[in-house]
């Protein structure tokens, strides 16, 4: 957990669930965020908000990158787990809103451990400010 010459820096264990694991149907019909879910997001978001420190949201446009390093070649969309780590940016304090998000860059690296790193910069592509 580091800033640097961007914004902010996270570096998680373990990789972010996916959004087909993210929720689930109640007999109801009512679809509810999973418990297990929800216990990791506010986790992660706790380590943003100590990253971020006491400074109060980023109101700008952001760029985020997301390096996901995994230990073996399963097969999963990269873009289902993004959603989760774009929630716990908001929750954890360092944006208003995931719509500031402008750009995305998200890579997958063979490592020894699963781990997922986070860096969010201002966004410089044009666009609203």
């Amino acid at each position: 957990m580091i800033t640097i010459s961007g914004l902010l820096r996270v570096i998680l264990k373990g990789l972010p669930p996916t959004v087909n694991h993210m929720y689930r149907t109640g007999r109801n019909g009512i679809r509810y965020k999973r418990m297990e879910v929800e216990e990791w997001q506010e986790e992660v978001s706790g380590i943003i908000r100590e990253a971020w420190g006491e400074k109060p949201p980023y109101e700008g446009n952001v760029e985020v990158r997301v390096l996901f390093r995994v230990k073996d070649n399963r097969r999963w969309d990269i873009d289902n787990r993004l959603k989760a780590l774009f929630d716990c940016l908001k929750e954890g304090g360092a944006i208003k809103n995931d719509t500031q998000i402008w750009g995305i860059k998200a890579q997958r690296v063979s490592g020894v451990e699963d781990m997922t790193q986070i860096e969010m910069m201002k966004y410089t592509g044009g666009g609203r400010e």
